[in-house]
């Protein structure tokens, strides 16, 4: 998912399953706005061929029926809940470092 890299840390895409950099391979760097000296972190600079797969590969999970739509649900918000509430500080001081809090 992500890992260290210099001062940030290194973001990728997740497309069909899988972590991964932008099909091109450029990348953007993040830093705090209150001390421009510290990088937040490396982003993928995505195009639109990386669109249009995440997009291909949402349109075929949307089309998968494995699964009851309702359950399908009620399994989606689960785990949306659990990776959400495991990051929530993470994400929080990510926030208040771009805002130019100090903490």
């Amino acid at each position: 998912m992500t890992q260290q890299y210099r001062n940030g840390k290194i973001f990728r895409n997740y497309i069909n399953g899988q972590w991964g950099a932008a099909l091109s391979g450029a990348v953007t760097h993040d830093t705090n706005p209150a001390d421009t000296r510290q990088e937040l972190g490396t982003f993928p600079s995505a195009t639109r061929a990386d669109a249009q797969n995440a997009m291909a590969a949402a349109e075929r999970c949307k089309n998968m029926r494995c699964v009851s739509n309702q359950h399908s649900v009620a399994s989606r918000r689960k785990r949306s809940s659990m990776c959400y509430n495991a990051r929530l500080e993470e994400k929080a001081q990510c926030v208040r470092t771009s805002n130019g809090s100090p903490n």
